[in-house]
């Protein structure tokens, strides 16, 4: 093993000068290496001034590999976000705004307790969400839809008029929001179930493969025909093909997240879902919203060199 020091120890050319120093001194040339596997940070996969740069300049056979953990939760992330876009619903500053708002109030805390008690829910602290930590989305959409009446009864009762106040009550007041959260609630557990599986302490490097295409085969069937993608290449799926969707009534946004719609709203057919919202008639989109989420991880898992 090779540590590196100093003020320039974290950067590339140090790093790789140990790199190469360690394998110098056991003889070993780089014409004889096959792969690196690295973190998914600038310093190790940069295309210039990097690890990986540096590696392939002494042998551009060399296949570098990512962390695929890293690149599952960076497509969540991405998918979020496109998610976000189309809907209006950011589920990490939701999570992360909701937690800082009981952090440090007793004050808070017991008026919550109190409603649990109303509608006779047992208390539970919200969760705080890092973006940093790749499971923890999961923890806390969960723990929020726990005390999700509590919470909704306490926001709608609280006088406070701090700007993170009233933009967590607009969101409790809301009942998309509901519908948002168990959307995720039904799609997270895809992406913390391949995680928790390589994260695991034992080697598993010989499970990629096929986790990595069993993990594109379960996004594809929340959106697309089986049909789709069943007896072809992966690789060669149209995510943009029409005929290849399934159809609205039919994607896999969670049992819940549907019931829930219902519930809310009557469903129009099997194109879209109508709300009535502060007096004016809305064209709900989940299948357009869930549907483009779904397309971006799938792209972005592709791009990301997991070896196939």
């Amino acid at each position: 093993m090779g540590l590196t020091s100093g003020t320039s120890c974290g950067t590339a050319e140090t790093i790789f000068n140990k790199m190469n120093e360690v394998l110098e001194g056991h003889s070993i040339p780089w014409a004889n290496s096959v792969a690196l596997a690295v973190d998914n940070a600038s310093v190790n996969l940069g295309d210039r001034n990097s690890i990986k740069s540096r590696v392939l300049d002494q042998n551009p056979s060399i296949y570098v590999l990512g962390c695929p953990c890293h690149i599952v939760h960076n497509n969540a992330h991405a998918g979020g976000l496109v998610y976000s876009e189309m809907s209006g619903f950011e589920v990490e500053d939701f999570c992360v705004d909701l937690a800082y708002w009981f952090k440090s109030s007793t004050k808070r805390k017991n008026m919550l307790h109190e409603f649990c008690v109303f509608c006779d829910t047992t208390y539970m602290e919200v969760l705080q969400h890092f973006s940093i930590r790749w499971l923890s989305l999961d923890l806390a959409v969960n723990r929020i839809l726990r005390v999700y009446k509590a919470l909704t009864s306490y926001f709608r009762s609280t006088d406070e008029k701090q700007a993170r106040c009233l933009w967590l009550r607009a969101l409790f007041e809301d009942p998309l929001t509901e519908v948002h959260l168990l959307f995720y609630q039904a799609l997270l557990p895809t992406f913390c179930q391949f995680n928790l599986l390589f994260q695991r302490q034992h080697p598993c490097i010989y499970l990629l493969h096929g986790q990595v295409r069993a993990f594109i085969r379960k996004l594809m069937s929340k959106f697309l025909k089986p049909a789709a993608f069943r007896t072809t290449s992966l690789e060669s799926v149209d995510l943009q093909d029409q005929e290849n969707q399934l159809p609205d009534t039919q994607l896999g946004i969670g049992l819940t997240t549907k019931s829930t719609l219902i519930r809310l709203h009557a469903a129009d057919t099997n194109t879209f879902f109508l709300l009535r919202t502060q007096g004016n008639r809305t064209g709900f989109r989940m299948s357009s919203w869930s549907t483009k989420c779904w397309r971006k991880q799938i792209s972005l898992t592709w791009s990301g060199k997991v070896p196939w």
